[in-house]
């Protein structure tokens, strides 16, 4: 039998994903170090920067309120909202040294950096939104429609609402419109230059951006060959030392050029990459590469008592100085990759690692309640749901990930777990906006089999292998399917077999701590006999909750005999529900004690399949009447008498039971009731007990 493997790529991808994580973190500490000390940050900071990068740059702090990843507090922003306000008082006028008055690229930023600290009703961004429009409505020659500025003001518009002008809202849907055919013309043109050899036309910044543009547009579609093959041609034009040199400015002012750098080019290849997870995996290597030069060519920078570390400009490079646009892009671009790593990991672990997956898990809806003579808020579904499904959904995370689900045998612990898997559905933008429900996240199961694969000296190894995997694979639900081998109690008898496993209970108390502690899947542990497991699981903190799951109640099992009739004749074109009403259907619920789901489904099927299409109700009746007296249940009142430590099950068992039911028990279970009884009215849970069985047991 094959085991479950960590798979050796996984591996590497999550020491790339180390490294991305400590490249990105001191740049960014230093950067909001550096705006909490100069309030608007300059282009360039360190060691010999041209004279007009040392001044305070609004395009530059615009482009970290917009850019830099992290949750800020509008504060750090602060004195970048006041300039903003008084040069538009004073000028009415954004201005910038490099792009111009009312340029594009700093009316994008301004306007993106407004609308992530919600100051849209602010005038600098209804300002910004103006000059966007009629930069696109009349670009000029000297500033025409190009790739990267265009990109930038359609994310601009995207965060346009109704707090808006009705007039601007039109304007913006016609600015988009015409960028629609923009990038649809000129990125079939970018490609054609290439393969026909016009470098003075050709330009991979332009191009890339372009396929961007046309996607967020949806002139392109993510999946079409045209953004296939530009992504091709852009990592062939990737240079041996892993960067682009772009040939043509994106903007002129004051009689020069601006040209895109790197790491704008790479923010722009992983933002498709991201749409387009099997392009990475092609061009993997080439974006390690990319990662590995920032490794190398991080800068460090120094001026006065201040320090930072960053990335410079290729043009003029140097490893003293850093510029502040080129430093956020890699920032943006660093955590975008290993975004894009955690996400193909992610498949890889679910295809490759040899765990057993249900992409389908069994639906929410069809969950069917057991338990329907308890208040509303004790039955088991509106548990999850407030405990597990809606917390997840209104916090976009997991207040609880663990779970224990005991019981009898049949009691449908692992639907319920599968359910659990639908009802905690990924959206995201694309589905909210449609209305659509999402996908279920993947169920999966763990069993015995999974760690004494290759026999049991090698379960502490797999058990290792296990919970790697499990630990590194967000929005699952694992199923532990009856381990309870692995998690006997420690207080009991050690030498009353079982094995190698026996010992490992101590270990996998702190496997199951630890991904606990990750809170980013639910697990769900499920046993038959609560009572054996570690003492360490049976108390409340080691998991976020204990839910017993008994056979149906009476009202349950009516609402059951209900949808399997009705299923039953849909399924088969009969119309034996509509012979048979709810009283009768009481009566046959009293005789069905202790019966199971997959029991009265059993029950329901081998009478209505023999019975005739036009059968009356009453032989409907009789018939499931006769057949349930002798039908072999899984659980029964006598399978507890010798289960020590179980009184709460027995406890919430004897509670579930009417006087009705009780009259319907056969003598041998009757009486074996009473004994539950008598061994229960002994311990705390006596007060689950109802009056009448008290009086019974007396």
């Amino acid at each position: 039998m094959a085991g479950i493997t960590f798979p050796q790529d996984v591996q590497n991808r999550l020491e790339l994903e180390a490294l991305i994580s400590r490249l990105s973190e001191r740049p960014t500490r230093d950067i909001v170090a550096l705006l909490k000390l100069k309030k608007i940050l300059p282009i360039s900071f360190g060691l010999d920067p041209p004279p007009e990068s040392t001044k305070p740059s609004i395009t530059t702090t615009a482009i970290a309120a917009a850019r830099l990843p992290g949750h800020y507090s509008p504060g750090l922003f602060r004195q970048f909202f006041v300039r903003c306000d008084r040069a538009l008082q004073k000028s009415k006028t954004l201005s910038s040294g490099t792009f111009g008055n009312d340029n594009p690229i700093t009316a994008a930023f301004v306007a993106l950096a407004y609308a992530r600290f919600s100051r849209k009703a602010e005038r600098p961004y209804r300002f910004a939104i103006d000059r966007l429009l009629d930069w696109i409505s009349h670009p000029g020659t000297a500033t025409p429609l190009r790739g990267y500025p265009a990109m930038l003001a359609v994310e601009a518009f995207s965060t346009l609402d109704g707090t808006l002008p009705l007039s601007v809202r039109r304007r913006a849907n016609r600015a988009q419109a015409r960028l629609f055919d923009v990038s649809q013309t000129q990125s079939m043109q970018q490609v054609a230059y290439y393969h026909s050899g016009h470098s003075a036309y050709f330009d991979p910044g332009e191009l890339a951006y372009l396929i961007l543009l046309g996607c967020r547009t949806q002139a392109l579609f993510w999946t079409s060959p045209i953004v296939t093959e530009a992504v091709q041609i852009l990592f062939k034009c990737q240079s041996e030392d892993s960067l682009w040199h772009s040939s043509h400015p994106f903007w002129y002012a004051a009689g020069r050029g601006t040209f895109l750098a790197s790491s704008q080019i790479m923010c722009a290849l992983v933002r498709i990459l991201r749409r387009r997870l099997d392009l990475f995996r092609m061009q993997e290597k080439r974006v390690i590469q990319y990662v590995k030069w920032l490794h190398e060519n991080i800068a460090f920078a120094e001026e006065g008592p201040f320090e930072a570390k960053g990335w410079a400009a290729e043009a003029g490079f140097s490893r003293d100085r850093i510029e502040f646009y080129v430093t956020v892009e890699n920032i943006r671009v660093l955590h975008r990759i290993r975004t894009i790593i955690r996400e193909i990991n992610r498949e890889d672990l679910l295809h490759r690692s040899g765990l057993t997956v249900n992409w389908k898990p069994m639906s929410w809806q069809k969950l069917l309640p057991t338990d329907l003579s308890l208040p509303a808020g004790n039955q088991i579904k509106v548990q999850l749901d407030s405990l597990f499904i809606r917390p997840a959904k209104d916090n976009k995370r997991l207040d609880r990930s663990a779970l224990v689900l005991y019981g009898p045998p049949g009691t449908s612990k692992t639907s319920i777990a599968e359910a659990l898997a639908d009802a905690l559905k990924t959206t995201g933008k694309v589905a909210d906006a449609l209305k659509t429900t999402g996908k279920p996240w993947p169920f999966i199961t763990i069993t015995p089999g999974d760690f004494i694969a290759g026999g049991e000296a090698m379960a502490e190894i797999n058990a290792a292998n296990i919970f790697r995997i499990l630990g590194e694979l967000p929005k699952v639900v694992i199923l532990f399917d009856e381990i309870d081998q692995l998690l006997r109690d420690r207080n009991q008898d050690q030498h009353a077999g079982g094995g190698a496993l026996q010992f490992m209970t101590t270990s996998m108390l702190t496997k199951f701590q630890n991904l606990r502690q990750h809170k980013i899947n639910v697990f769900v542990l499920t046993t038959n006999k609560f009572e054996g497991l570690d003492s360490a699981i049976r108390r409340a903190g080691r998991f976020d909750r204990h839910m017993p799951v008994m056979p149906p109640d009476a009202p349950s099992r009516v609402a059951i005999l209900t949808f399997l009739l009705k299923k039953f004749d849909a399924d088969r074109h009969t119309q034996f529900s509509k012979h048979i009403s709810k009283r009768d259907l009481s009566v046959v619920a009293n005789q069905t004690c202790l019966f199971t789901f997959p029991e009265l489904q059993g029950l329901v099927s081998d009478v209505l399949s023999f019975l005739p299409s036009n059968a009356t109700k009453r032989q409907i009746k009789e018939k499931l009447l006769l057949v349930a007296k002798g039908y072999s249940r899984a659980t029964s009142f006598g399978s507890y008498s010798d289960r020590k430590g179980a009184e709460r099950e027995m406890a919430i068992l004897i509670s579930m039971i009417s006087q009705a039911e009780f009259q319907k028990l056969s003598d041998g279970d009757r009486k074996d009731f009473v004994e539950l009884v008598k061994k229960v009215s002994d311990t705390e849970f006596r007060n689950l007990i109802p009056t009448w069985a008290s009086s019974r047991a007396v």
